[in-house]
């Protein structure tokens, strides 16, 4: 007889016909490491798209060419590696009930009527509606800054800080530790702002991506942290 393969086809054996496949237990368990792998190397394509580095993300692992018990227990842990990483990043919305009111990118400015690019997006919400902090992090900033008025920005890991802007009132402190959906402040119309909203945005490394890829990510993520493949992403 031949070296099994995972496979037993019947091929061998005296039926006449197909033969349905008995899929073996180390084939079974190769298909499950090979599902692990694919989620893991999901998730680094989809976060390193959002501009954050690979190398700061947990070392991925390699499957053997046979797979053991051991190889099992590692892709296990390295996937609950990986999902740990996601819930470091500010894929949750600041505010619970909005609409965008102005994308991303170049626009005609509200006040000046000049066209510029616009680093973040701005989010209109219900009266005074709470500004929550969209991953843990550091606050490195709680003040007024001219045309931003009442700001607040927040470091989080993997070198991503948020901006909070135009703010009614701040309701944090320079230094302090915070939670993911921490209250940081009140939407509000200080500094330059032509209504009521928040200027949210998002950097990796000092440049400025899209917030809304992070959020449409973090629509992907399940409660248990799983993060569903989806075309929504690039």
């Amino acid at each position: 007889m031949p070296e099994a393969d995972g496979l037993l086809t019947g091929f061998f054996t005296q039926h006449q016909g197909p033969v349905l496949p008995l899929v073996t237990e180390a084939a079974r368990t190769k298909k499950m490491l090979l599902a692990l792998e694919q989620e893991i190397d999901y998730i680094r394509a989809t976060v390193t798209g959002l501009g954050i580095s690979a190398e700061v993300l947990p070392n991925q692992i390699q499957l053997t060419t046979i797979a053991k018990d051991t190889d099992f227990k590692n892709m296990m842990v390295n996937l609950a590696e990986h999902r740990a990483a996601l819930r470091k990043i500010p894929f949750k919305p600041p505010m619970l009930y909005f609409y965008i009111s102005s994308d991303y990118g170049n626009r005609k400015h509200p006040k000046t009527g000049r066209i510029s690019f616009h680093h973040g997006v701005d989010l209109a919400g219900t009266w005074q509606e709470n500004v929550r902090a969209t991953a843990p992090g550091t606050v490195i900033y709680a003040g007024t800054e001219g045309s931003f008025g009442k700001v607040v920005r927040v470091q989080h890991d993997f070198g991503i800080v948020t901006t909070y802007a135009h703010l009614a009132r701040i309701t944090v402190r320079l230094g302090d530790y915070i939670g993911e959906n921490h209250v940081i402040g009140k939407m509000g119309n200080t500094g330059k702002s032509a209504g009521m909203h928040l200027h949210y945005e998002v950097r990796v490394n000092n440049k400025s991506i899209d917030p809304v890829k992070f959020m449409t990510v973090g629509r992907q993520i399940s409660v248990a942290g799983e993060l569903r493949q989806s075309n929504l992403v690039d």
